[in-house]
């Protein structure tokens, strides 16, 4: 594919501003440890990872079928975590159950896109920090498993662009789906 003039794009799922709040205020009792911490305007969960599109507007058309089709989805979310392992961590999130709900979404999310479904197992996780690997050597703590309780609500998924920075990521909503 030409990714000359293709969009980094990729599928989320919007947070509520009271979770966002419960985050941030988690990155500011933390603010110690050597990370970069994601901001508030970036948070999200990923349910389709991104990938390089040349026809934004095809895109959004088809996910327009989508909307009105779902009804909301509630997350537990249930730790604050190292991930993707604790062997070779490199980010810290926020682990909740993946209900039935959200499977369901993104199963029609592949295929309206037409897209093959992942192989991997899909683990609902919201990023709230990052880090390079090395550091975790000189980490004030080896492991990090705080249990949470929080629940969030799902009222809609968004398209998303992803500009990759030195400084991080930095996103932009192209296209709010209502569940």
């Amino acid at each position: 594919m030409n990714t000359t003039f293709a969009k980094r794009v990729f599928i989320a799922l919007p947070l509520s501003l009271e979770t966002k709040e419960k985050i941030i205020n988690w990155q500011k009792r933390n603010s110690h440890f050597p990370v970069r911490y994601i901001p508030a305007e970036n948070l999200h969960i990923t349910i389709i990872p991104p990938w390089y599109e040349n026809n934004i507007q095809l895109v959004e058309e088809k996910l327009k079928t989508l909307e009105n089709q779902f009804g909301p989805i509630f997350i537990h979310l249930e730790k604050i975590t190292l991930g993707p392992n604790f062997k070779n961590p490199r980010l810290i999130w926020i682990e909740g159950n993946t209900p039935f709900e959200l499977l369901n979404l993104k199963a029609s999310l592949e295929k309206t896109l037409n897209f093959e479904p992942e192989k991997r197992f899909f683990k609902t996780h919201i990023t709230i920090a990052r880090f390079s690997s090395y550091q975790s050597f000189n980490f004030p703590f080896k492991k990090l498993n705080e249990k949470i309780n929080w629940e969030e609500k799902i009222n809609n998924f968004v398209l998303m662009e992803s500009k990759l920075l030195k400084t991080g990521a930095q996103y932009k909503i192209l296209k709010d789906i209502i569940l």
